[in-house]
């Protein structure tokens, strides 16, 4: 979810969660404390985990943040600048499309 730097980390929590039937959700510290932790797990049965939370799982959680922080990166040092959309609509489609590409060509069903 694209959101202006100036809207709260907690704010757009439950259309997040929309899509899921529960399960575990893991945040960056932003997402911290009991209002929203409470708020994930009556509104949509997710358990939602920061570092915080979980000190114990610490090098997991920063493990999983890295990765998906490189993914993020190399997608936007990949395609970003090829990106020639006229509309919010468009630019949205052309993410999608930019990130399953991606997906499957690191899978290896394409090679370029």
């Amino acid at each position: 979810m694209l959101l202006p730097a100036s809207v709260d980390d907690r704010d757009p929590l439950l259309a997040l969660s929309e899509g899921s039937d529960g399960g575990i959700m893991i945040g960056d510290l932003g997402y911290r404390g009991q209002p929203a932790a409470q708020l994930m797990t009556e509104e949509s049965e997710l358990l939602l985990i920061t570092r915080k939370d979980a000190p114990s799982h610490k090098k997991l959680l920063s493990q999983v943040q890295q990765a998906i922080e490189s993914s993020f990166s190399q997608l936007w040092h990949q395609f970003i600048d090829r990106v020639f959309s006229r509309s919010w609509n468009g630019l949205w489609h052309t993410i999608k499309l930019k990130v399953l590409f991606y997906n499957i060509r690191h899978a290896g069903v394409v090679s370029v």
